[in-house]
C-alpha cells in the first residue's frame, strides 16, 4: 500500500487530492477490499482509495484490509496494510464570526445593550493560539485574545464590547494565523441605532 505523494503535506491555498493503493499480490479470486482510518471519496470497497484530507486526519494511519470472498462463511482475511502517519499542516481559517451568537450585520438601539459578545471561531493545524480582533477606521481598537481549545481542530475566542453607544458602529474584523499559508479574515457589522 503506498501513497502517491509526500506524507507531509501542507495545506495552504488547494487542499491536495490523495490517491491509496492497496494490492494483495498473487492472489485469485480478486479480494476484497476494506478501507479504515479514512473517509474514501470514491467508496470504500475498491483497491483504490481517493481522498481529501482534513485537520481531523492529521497523524492518522490509513488500512486497507483484504479478504478472500470464496472462503465461508464470511471469508478469510488474507493482508491487512497499515500506511505511514499522515503529517498535515493546514493554514488558519476563520470559520464564524458573530455578535451575541448571531451571524450577518446585527442591529441594536444602543440604550437597550449594555455589552455585546463578539465571538471568532477559527479552526487549523496547528491550532492558532491567538485570534486578533479590529475595528474598521479605528486603529487603536485592535485586541489581540488568547484562544480557547473547542474541539474537531477549533479554538475559540471572545471579545466584550462594553457600554454601547453610537461610536462603536461599523465594522468589526477576525484574523487568524498559525503560521501556515496567509492570514484569513472574517467580518461582521454592528449597526447602533442612536437617539437623535
Amino acid at each position: 500500500m503506498h501513497i502517491n505523494t509526500t506524507h507531509t503535506v501542507n495545506m495552504t491555498t488547494a487542499v491536495p487530492t490523495f490517491q491509496l493503493i492497496c494490492l494483495a499480490a498473487d492472489v485469485y479470486p480478486e479480494p476484497n477490499y476494506s478501507w479504515h482510518n479514512v473517509t474514501c471519496d470514491n467508496g470504500y470497497n475498491h483497491n483504490t482509495c481517493t481522498f481529501t484530507p482534513g485537520p481531523e486526519e492529521h497523524y492518522t494511519h490509513p488500512i486497507c484490509t483484504a479478504e478472500r470472498p470464496d472462503i465461508p462463511p464470511y471469508g478469510k482475511k488474507i493482508a491487512k496494510y497499515e500506511s505511514p502517519p499522515l503529517k498535515l499542516t493546514y493554514e488558519a481559517k476563520v470559520a464564524a464570526m458573530t455578535i451575541n451568537a448571531a451571524e450577518g450585520t446585527f442591529t441594536v438601539n444602543g440604550e437597550d445593550y449594555a455589552n455585546l459578545s463578539l465571538v471568532c471561531t477559527a479552526h487549523g493545524r496547528p491550532l492558532p493560539t491567538e485570534l486578533k480582533v479590529t475595528k474598521l477606521g479605528n486603529d487603536d481598537f485592535t485586541i489581540t485574545t488568547t484562544t480557547i481549545e473547542k474541539g474537531n481542530w477549533s479554538v475559540e475566542a471572545a471579545v466584550t464590547l462594553s457600554d454601547i453607544q453610537c461610536r462603536d458602529m461599523g465594522t468589526y474584523s477576525c484574523t487568524a494565523h498559525n503560521g501556515v499559508g496567509q492570514p484569513d479574515t472574517e467580518s461582521i457589522m454592528l449597526n447602533v441605532r442612536c437617539k437623535t
